[in-house]
């Protein structure tokens, strides 16, 4: 059995993804052995015996694979054996992005159900905006709707970041009544001050602040120092100039759509940090919140390991 998440959009697909998962792990008499996998991990030997394994007591698999087919190995080999993926007793759970015509062709014979997500238009933006807006009890004007989705367009992920900010502030108040800088472990983390990072985690969860929204800090920073790097280094390859000269700094700003104090910290520390450490922090960022999600961790001591690590 085949369900297929895909489109541009992969910020409502992966949001659909999670509620049909916590459909599964609620029921509890759905007798279903998870596993996880994804571009780097996919193995085809394993994989094969996942489509042909069976459980005593009529038990399943349920094997979630996120971007796997971005993987050319492993894109070949899960199409040779898609059909058999389609009558498995098992479960096969796709999460893809924008997918080929003869691949999602594929798809279209073979699952049992396939949800696609393309971007929103613009009025399904803002009704989706003032969805969220409301679930905070906050009310945003026609000039600062406007200002958002002329920033973010229709990246959900980069408009639900933008309204968390609103939301929180540039400050957290506490209970005891002082503000703290929420900010203040990002900057620590863009500067790998590791235990500076951990203090400032065991200060907010104190004065109860939740290690989630630490989390999505440190995850969007990794984002922007990701793309940052990944600009620069397409600069310097096109013009052979010095990639942190003004000139590079100003083709920036045209070009990546971060606001000016956001890309100017981001150029300061992005030489801290290699494009490969980047992208494991990336993959391993994505993997806390998924296995939170799951209950296979508890988010602030991932969290705290996390920062000890960098």
């Amino acid at each position: 059995m085949i369900y297929l998440f895909h489109g541009e959009d992969t910020y409502r697909s992966l949001k659909k993804l999670n509620e049909l998962l916590d459909y599964f792990k609620k029921n509890k008499n759905a007798g279903l052995s998870l596993f996880n996998i994804d571009e780097e991990n996919f193995d085809s030997g394993y994989f094969e015996t996942l489509i042909k394994s069976c459980h005593l007591f009529g038990d399943k698999n349920m094997v979630i694979l996120k971007r796997a087919l971005r993987d050319k190995t492993a894109s070949d080999f899960i199409m040779e054996n898609i059909k058999k993926c389609g009558e498995s007793n098992n479960i096969f759970i796709f999460h893809e992005d924008v997918l080929v015509k003869p691949v999602l062709d594929a798809f279209v014979k073979n699952a049992q159900k396939i949800w696609e997500f393309n971007f929103l238009n613009k009025a399904r933006l803002t009704a989706w905006l003032d969805k969220e807006s409301q679930k905070h009890n906050l009310i945003l004007d026609y000039k600062t709707k406007e200002s958002i989705l002329l920033e973010h367009g229709s990246d959900l992920w980069s408009l639900s970041n933008a309204l968390e900010k609103i939301i929180l502030g540039l400050k957290h108040q506490t209970p005891d009544g002082k503000e703290m800088n929420i900010f203040g472990i990002v900057d620590a983390f863009s500067n790998r001050q590791r235990l500076e990072a951990w203090l400032l985690l065991q200060k907010y969860q104190m004065r109860g602040m939740d290690a989630e929204e630490v989390f999505w800090k440190i995850f969007w920073q990794v984002k922007n120092l990701l793309l940052v790097k990944l600009s620069l280094t397409e600069y310097r390859r096109a013009r052979k100039v010095n990639a942190n000269s003004s000139a590079a700094e100003f083709s920036l700003k045209q070009k990546i759509k971060l606001h000016q104090f956001v890309l100017q910290k981001c150029l300061k520390t992005e030489k801290l940090f290699s494009q490969e450490e980047l992208d494991k922090f990336s993959g391993e960022l994505a993997g806390i919140y998924q296995n939170s999600r799951y209950g296979n961790l508890e988010f602030g001591m991932a969290m705290e390991k996390f920062l000890l690590k960098i």
